[in-house]
């Protein structure tokens, strides 16, 4: 059973920076598109 939750945390603590990880990506190609935009403006 106390195996089968640390599992369960791991999973949890994977899919959140997993999740962290790809919005981080987004804002930072965003926000490369946005200053090169601004570059050829």
């Amino acid at each position: 059973m106390k195996r089968l939750f640390g599992t369960h945390k791991t999973l949890h603590w994977v899919f959140t920076l997993q999740f962290f990880l790809s919005s981080l990506t987004i804002t930072y190609t965003m926000c490369m598109n946005s200053s090169s935009t601004t570059r050829f403006l």
